[in-house]
């Protein structure tokens, strides 16, 4: 069942955000996550998740942001 595999995706451990993180600094760190293998990965996902907003900086959390790149760094490249 694809349901049941989606659940153990969802289970596995979430890399907590980095004390520093910040709107400026997320995509240089979030290169090192699961998924991501460089800066511009990070920057497509992160326009993916957030839209033409993720560069304006005041309007989404890092945090937040940092455990969706996550999710989204599980899924099949399209």
């Amino acid at each position: 069942h694809k349901e049941a595999q989606e659940d153990e995706a969802a289970s596995v451990e979430v890399v907590p955000p980095p004390n520093n993180l910040t709107h400026r600094n997320i995509v240089k760190l979030a290169v090192d996550l699961p998924g991501y293998g460089n800066q511009g990965h990070v920057k497509q996902a992160l326009l993916d998740i957030l839209g033409n907003g993720w560069n304006r900086n005041t309007e989404w959390s890092p945090g937040d942001a940092w455990v969706k790149l996550q999710d989204h760094g599980k899924a099949p490249a399209e």
